[in-house]
């Protein structure tokens, strides 16, 4: 490393010496020339380069060196034959000057010299040394070595006022002495005055040695002709030396120079040629990068957007489904609103039933074996499911173990002989009156249209709880906070409803155990004691009230027809809808079935327009309403009455009518957000939430999404 001078020229400087290194390696000519770079240090590998290229003039003036040490060893110099440090700042020259062995020219002018070192004395061939204006106090003996030394310039010196005496031994050779007469004391000014052969006389007397001056060109012209030619020649061999040989470096040097020039062309094609082939395979690696970049931003941009599509279908549906959650709860209170305050049909099949129990005189003959047969029958269809449950048992025990024939025997035992037991409980069902009673009585709940109604309520309370539930999680977890207050309000009413139908239930059943109870009492005050077959004879009397076609026919009814005749209110006209055909249902059909009431009419064709709608909509969800569909609601509406028949047009316009998802595709089936292995079936009051299921709602005492107190645990109804 080196530095420069002036901080603000350092750039400019930094140039010129790359410049003139440059210069050096590519110019043929002994010259290295680094003078007027700012130089501090000499910069590293410079004598190394000067012996590499056969320099013979090293030129460092005019720069800011104190020393000579960071170029390399002086060695290397050896073949120097002029170096010029003028123009610096050294105090002091090296010792390792004596390797300049060829040195012929040594200027260290306008320096800070106080002296020379001893090793100049071994510079046989030096021929100029140049002094000047520095600070020397006095000059070494040795200089009178300096055997071929021509010119001396002492000039500028001012503390230097006394000259070597060994300078006779010079007066061969020295032909220029440069000194401040006005300076120099000894010798004396007289003496310097008379110039530079006066001063070597003088110091030849003083040491006594003879004195023996160089000749003028007069003195020139008397050297023999022979002493002359010899010298010319001698001068003339030397010059022609000395050109031979610079003629031998300078070829040297120009094919070096050609083949470094070469080289250096065969190295930038190459180079060339690597940048020009890294830079297509940066620009091909680029757009191969930008082509993957912007593929990849696409389907980023592409999934993002089909997320938000089908986030925004969700949110979509959802929204559809809590509109269609709050339209069956409106109905469902309006309904049960409208059962509380106008329960006419309730009261007339009280009074039709009571009526047709306690009329003792008009009973017809029994028919005992009928009869029974009829109760086996009912308790058989128990006895048939535990029956079914072992055969399935069976089956896979069987299957899995198939080398252990024993089990198989084992468990065809056990199925023959709970067959047997249980034709036994049949057999004692005869003999047996309370199996009897219980086996009027859950006639009588069976058929008994205000239990059904509350028992279809409730499965669409609790079917309307679970999607409120599956809406809410839905919520949460798409971040999407919105409505959660008008959730939780139609969680809490739908609760109250639930707790409201079932408390209605539990009233009906314990009706119904009165109207036993007291048809027992009256059958005792008329007859004056109990009857063994009274039971049997009740149970006939509510089997000949009660079709078996129309009760099968019930039970074949869809679900969601159910659902939809409990919204409409009309739940108690189940028995007119089962034996009618729903695609040709017309007034006209309803009021031959003995439904005679036009509003009641008026529900129950909307309730089944509203159910051929939802299962046209599960068939063809993304599809407008079919032409059949809008010509058969277009005869519906044409049956009824003109005076009647705008209301209902109204209510059952596609237009006009619900867009949301039809019921069926609202009975989910919510994960338990407990263990995540089973169905939820517990809901909790008075939060209303349908999350957890049994085994784990009973260990709970705060609802797992609310944190709400748990009040009541109710356990869903299997529809």
């Amino acid at each position: 490393m080196f530095g420069w001078g002036k901080k603000s020229k350092n750039k400019d400087f930094k140039a010129i010496l790359e410049k003139k290194l440059c210069l050096a390696r590519e110019n043929p000519e002994p010259i290295f020339d680094l003078s007027q770079c700012g130089l501090k240090s000499v910069p590293s590998g410079v004598y190394s380069l000067c012996k590499v290229f056969r320099k013979e003039i090293l030129l460092l003036q005019e720069n800011q060196l104190s020393s000579l040490s960071n170029g390399g060893n002086l060695v290397e110099l050896s073949f120097l034959e002029v170096l010029d440090l003028g123009h610096n700042q050294f105090s002091v020259l090296p010792d390792d000057i004596i390797h300049l062995v060829n040195l012929q020219e040594l200027r260290v002018n306008n320096n800070c010299l106080k002296t020379l070192p001893q090793a100049i004395s071994n510079l046989h061939k030096l021929v100029v040394l140049d002094v000047s204006h520095n600070c020397l106090q006095s000059l070494p003996p040795c200089i009178g070595q300096l055997k071929s030394l021509q010119s001396l310039n002492l000039m500028l010196n001012p503390s230097l006022i006394r000259l070597p005496q060994e300078l006779c031994f010079l007066v061969n050779t020295l032909k220029s002495l440069r000194i401040d007469v006005h300076t120099i004391e000894h010798p004396p000014s007289e003496i310097t005055s008379q110039g530079t052969q006066r001063i070597l006389q003088y110091f030849c007397e003083e040491l006594g040695s003879e004195y023996q001056p160089l000749g003028n060109d007069n003195n020139l012209e008397a050297i023999s002709t022979s002493s002359s030619l010899q010298h010319v020649r001698r001068e003339e061999s030397n010059l022609l030396d000395v050109y031979k040989r610079l003629e031998i470096k300078k070829n040297k040097k120009l094919q070096e120079l050609m083949l470094v020039e070469k080289e250096i062309h065969e190295q930038k094609s190459k180079e060339y040629i690597l940048q020009n082939q890294n830079k297509q395979d940066k620009e091909k690696l680029l757009g191969d990068l930008l082509k993957q970049q912007t593929r990849l931003e696409n389907e980023v941009e592409k999934f993002q957007n089909q997320k938000e599509v089908e986030r925004n279908k969700l949110i979509d549906h959802l929204v559809k489904v809590e509109d269609r959650a709050g339209q069956v709860i409106n109905e469902l209170v309006k309904a049960n609103n409208n059962i509380r305050t106008s329960n006419q049909w309730l009261k007339d099949e009280d009074e039709m039933q009571r009526a047709g129990l306690f009329n003792q005189q008009t009973t017809l003959s029994i028919q005992r074996t009928k009869i029974l047969n009829e109760m086996e029958t009912l308790l058989r269809e128990e006895c048939l499911r535990l029956q079914e449950y072992e055969k399935i048992k069976s089956s896979i025990v069987k299957s899995s173990l198939d080398r252990e024939i024993e089990w198989d025997e084992h468990i065809c035992a056990k199925v023959f002989e709970r067959e047997g037991h249980q034709n036994a409980i049949v057999a004692a069902v005869a003999a047996d009156e309370v199996a009897q009673k219980a086996a009027v009585g859950v006639l009588l709940e069976r058929g008994d249209l205000y239990t059904q109604q509350l028992i279809a309520q409730v499965l669409l309370v609790e079917q309307q709880l679970a999607v409120v539930t599956a809406v809410e999680v839905q919520r949460k977890k798409l971040n999407s906070e919105q409505h959660l207050n008008d959730l939780a309000m139609k969680r809490v009413t739908l609760s109250n409803l639930l707790v409201d139908l079932l408390s209605q239930q539990e009233k009906r059943r314990h009706h119904i155990l009165s109207t036993l109870k007291k048809m027992e009492e009256v059958n005792t005050e008329q007859s004056g004691k109990k009857s063994a077959d009274f039971w049997l004879r009740q149970y006939q009397k509510i089997m000949g009230l009660r079709p078996k076609a129309i009760s099968s026919a019930q039970k074949a009814l869809d679900q969601d027809l159910v659902n939809e005749l409990v919204l409409c209110g009309v739940v108690h006209c189940l028995p007119f809808v089962a034996i009618c055909d729903l695609q040709k249902l017309t007034v006209t059909e309803l009021a031959k079935v003995g439904l005679s009431s036009q509003e009641e009419q008026k529900a129950v064709l909307r309730a089944v327009m509203k159910y051929n709608k939802q299962k046209e909509a599960q068939n063809l969800p993304s599809a407008p309403p079919s032409v059949g569909a809008n010509l058969q609601s277009k005869e519906l509406v044409a049956t009824i009455p003109s005076e009647n028949r705008n209301d209902v047009s109204t209510e059952m316009d596609p237009q006009n009518s619900a867009s949301a998802p039809p019921l069926a595709d609202e009975d989910v089936q919510n994960e338990c957000v407990i263990c995540f292995e089973r169905t939820s079936e517990g809901i909790f009051v008075p939060c209303g939430h349908l999350c957890t299921c049994m085994m784990c709602a009973v260990k709970l005492f705060e609802c797992p999404l609310c944190r709400s107190t748990i009040e009541r645990l109710i356990k869903v109804m299997k529809a």
